[in-house]
């Protein structure tokens, strides 16, 4: 009885992990519907297609890291028993070189959730980074703060119990997204 528990228990945080990789997918869907729903079809689709851009890039790289040297291999490569990688965890195991680094997941969780933070700063302060605004920006909007942060720290998690990737290769993604989203900011604030 208390094995079945057991492996009942590890196949629900299993298939919410799942789950929580398919988040990419919701995020689309969110961002079609506030771009329906505000009116801001272009901010929207920005931000859409920058997601896609993140992901194409990591792509890239991990091609690219087949033909780096051998012994870089500890952080390019997926860990061992690296399965069901794609967004649906549907594609079964990968081959023990299978090139990891950076995070898809983690760059596109991290294109969407920073950029709506930033944009959210930007919109309920006047915009400065200054110290003050910070910590009214922390004081007035902590729940939503936490929501965005715990999408990502929620999807590292899954991509590090699923055996996606290493925590090296999950920190990268991490960044990668950061990056992009500062860059649609600018983007959207210079040119919309």
């Amino acid at each position: 009885m208390i094995e079945h528990k057991i492996t009942y228990s590890k196949d629900v945080i299993s298939l919410s992990m799942d789950y929580t990789s398919a988040l990419p997918l919701a995020f689309f869907f969110v961002n079609v519907m506030e771009g329906v729903h505000e009116g801001n079809y272009t901010e929207m689709t920005l931000l859409i297609t920058t997601m896609i851009v993140a992901d194409l890039l990591t792509v890239f790289i991990k091609r690219m890291s087949t033909y780096a040297p051998k012994f870089l291999n500890f952080l390019l490569v997926r860990p061992k028993g690296a399965s069901n990688t794609d967004i649906l965890s549907r594609n079964g195991p990968k081959s023990a070189d299978s090139p990891g680094f950076p995070s898809g997941h983690m760059a596109m969780t991290s294109v969407f959730a920073i950029y709506r933070l930033i944009r959210l700063y930007r919109n309920k302060t006047s915009g400065d980074l200054n110290i003050i605004n910070i910590i009214n920006f922390l004081k007035t909007y902590p729940i939503q703060i936490m929501f965005y942060l715990g999408l990502i720290a929620l999807m590292a998690v899954a991509r590090l119990y699923k055996r996606c990737h290493t925590i090296t290769q999950v920190i990268s993604g991490f960044l990668l997204g950061v990056i992009f989203a500062i860059i649609l900011d600018k983007i959207v604030v210079d040119f919309l």
